[in-house]
C-alpha cells in the first residue's frame, strides 16, 4: 500500500487549487481593469430543467460600452460596481475581477473533481499512527 506524507498532499493541494487561476493566467497576467455597472440578471436554462442566474455587467472602454457575465447564482444589486479585467488588445475578452469570477466557473469543474479525487485517494493511504500501551505491548488503542 503506499504511503503519501502529509507535505506530499499538500503540494498537490495547491497544485489543484492554482489550477483555475492557470485557466485565466494571461488574462490576470495581462489584462487591465476598469469599473463596470451592475445592469441585469439573466437566466439561463439547461437541457435538463435546471436554471442558472448570471449577472451583467457594463463597461466602457475608448467610448465603447461592453458587456459582460458575472459569476453562477451570485446575486447583485442595482447599479452595484465591480472591477472589470479586459484583455486592452481586445476588449471584448473580459471577466469580472473577483474570486467567484476565477472560481465559480464551469471551468472548476476539473480541478473541482481532481481535488475531491485527491482528498480522497490521500484518506485511503494515509497510515494513522496507532498507540500500544506500554503495559501490554500486544494492546493497540
Amino acid at each position: 500500500m503506499p504511503k503519501i506524507k502529509p507535505l506530499t498532499f499538500y503540494i498537490g493541494l495547491v497544485a489543484i487549487l492554482i489550477m483555475p487561476l492557470l485557466f485565466k493566467s494571461n488574462m490576470l497576467l495581462t489584462g487591465k481593469t476598469t469599473d463596470g455597472t451592475f445592469v441585469t440578471h439573466r437566466w439561463f436554462s439547461t437541457r435538463d430543467g435546471g436554471t442558472f442566474k448570471y449577472a451583467v455587467f457594463q463597461y466602457t472602454i475608448n467610448n465603447i460600452v461592453y458587456c459582460v457575465v458575472g459569476p453562477v447564482n451570485v446575486i447583485y444589486t442595482s447599479s452595484e460596481k465591480v472591477r472589470i479585467l479586459y484583455n486592452p488588445d481586445n476588449p471584448r475578452e473580459s471577466m469580472v475581477y473577483s474570486i467567484t469570477s476565477i472560481y465559480l466557473r464551469n471551468s472548476t469543474l476539473i480541478p473541482a473533481f481532481l481535488l475531491m479525487v485527491w482528498a480522497a485517494y490521500y484518506s485511503t493511504f494515509t497510515v494513522k499512527k496507532r498507540k500500544v500501551d506500554s503495559s501490554n505491548p500486544s494492546s493497540v488503542i
